[in-house]
């Protein structure tokens, strides 16, 4: 089992997950404010985490943010809040879903319901308008440790994140959530994170409220500014501790690097957009500078989270071999981007800084595993890595006792 990667700083970097993150909770703040003042006089001023919601951004980014707001704050009132009527409207599946509240199904495409302060618990009491009967609500699981939500029913504000292969979005049916399934797998990988590289793991923490997981056939995992703080995995046939430590650290990646860059102005001294064929001659490759960065701070976790699993007490020899391939995958795209990023001289001081880091740490990372994945053969991969076809193009002789 290898140490895992410091060549990050991760003192530095930390201070602006926190910054970015306290900017973003002052920007939702100015939303609220300006959209429903009578709301944003019941939060808690000072609590950032109650302005990190992740349906606000969603709600921010709906065609009614003012009527949709009223059912994801309610939770986050002060203890001493006046009686709140609010109207709730369920998802596809008749499930009506408040933020750190629950779920419930309704009968009617509406409800009108009102919070009422909170009881012994601090949780708030949600009657029926029309009568006093207290609703209870099914509670989203969470991981062992409390840290991380399971989300169990998807929020209908969500939708519009989830992008078909026909080029349509829409919803994902309860029937496929998958987040129960897998939950012991899920917190493993996290428990590995957080051993094996606990600097990313407590900046992780600091940016992610939970995890939607889906079974959606070719359609990729994801994070999204517009619920910012949670992490979407779709999950293939096959999955396991290297599949999750892979998707974990990639997506959850991407929501510290959206912190760290909150402005992308404080990256990149031209435009973000800029599409990176501009420098590395490439026509097909149609991201732009800003996700092609995004890119490669994710390859670097991953590499580094996927070698510090190769010969871990806890992997079996086909998750030994699967850790071989994912890691060859990787580097083989951390390598490319890299170089990409590298032809683009107008960084700025923080971007210059962390390019370098990143590229110190591909040399380390690289250095460790050259021998391990020298021979791996990566015809026909597509776009995600697929064990399935690996095994055929390099174990399809192998059989695991």
């Amino acid at each position: 089992m290898f140490s895992n990667d410091s060549t990050l700083n991760w003192e530095y970097w930390h201070s602006r997950v926190q910054e970015g993150q306290h900017d973003l909770s002052l920007l939702s703040r100015k939303i609220i404010y300006n959209i429903r003042p009578d709301i944003f006089e019941q939060l808690p001023f000072e609590d950032d985490a109650i302005f990190l919601e992740p349906l606000f951004f969603s709600a921010f980014a709906s065609p009614a943010p003012r009527e949709e707001i009223e059912s994801l704050a309610v939770r986050y009132f002060h203890n001493q809040h006046a009686p709140f009527k609010f109207t709730v409207k369920p998802n596809a599946d008749g499930m009506v879903v408040i933020p750190e509240i629950g779920s419930q199904y309704a009968a009617k495409n509406s409800l009108c319901l009102q919070s009422v302060g909170a009881d012994e618990k601090q949780q708030p009491t949600i009657t029926e308008s029309i009568d006093t009967d207290i609703l209870s609500f099914a509670t989203e699981p969470k991981t062992a440790d409390h840290k991380f939500s399971i989300y169990n029913d998807i929020h209908y504000l969500l939708y519009p994140l989830f992008k078909f292969v026909d080029g349509t979005v829409g919803s994902i049916s309860k029937k496929n959530l998958a987040g129960i399934k897998h939950l012991a797998l899920v917190e493993r990988s996290l428990k590995h994170i957080s051993i094996a590289y606990p600097d990313y793991y407590a900046a992780l923490t600091c940016v992610t409220r939970g995890f939607m997981i889906f079974r959606q056939p070719r359609m990729n995992s994801f994070s999204s500014e517009s619920a910012h703080g949670i992490s979407f995995l779709s999950v293939p046939d096959f999955v396991s501790i290297p599949y999750f430590v892979e998707d974990i650290a990639h997506q959850c990646g991407h929501i510290v690097f959206s912190s760290i860059f909150f402005r992308p102005e404080e990256l990149l001294a031209l435009p973000s957009e800029t599409p990176i064929s501009s420098y590395n001659q490439n026509p097909d490759d149609n991201r732009s500078l800003y996700v092609v960065f995004h890119a490669v701070f994710t390859e670097h976790l991953i590499a580094t989270c996927l070698l510090s699993l190769y010969g871990s007490p806890e992997c079996s020899d086909e998750e030994n071999d699967e850790i071989i391939g994912r890691l060859a995958f990787i580097m083989k795209k951390y390598h490319r981007d890299l170089d990409s990023l590298g032809k683009v001289p107008e960084r700025t001081e923080n971007g210059e800084m962390m390019y370098n880091e990143l590229e110190s740490s591909y040399r380390n990372l690289h250095s460790k595993c050259a021998r391990l994945i020298k021979n791996v053969n990566l015809t026909e991969q597509p776009y995600n890595f697929d064990f399935i076809q690996y095994k055929k193009a390099n174990l399809s002789s192998h059989i695991y006792v």
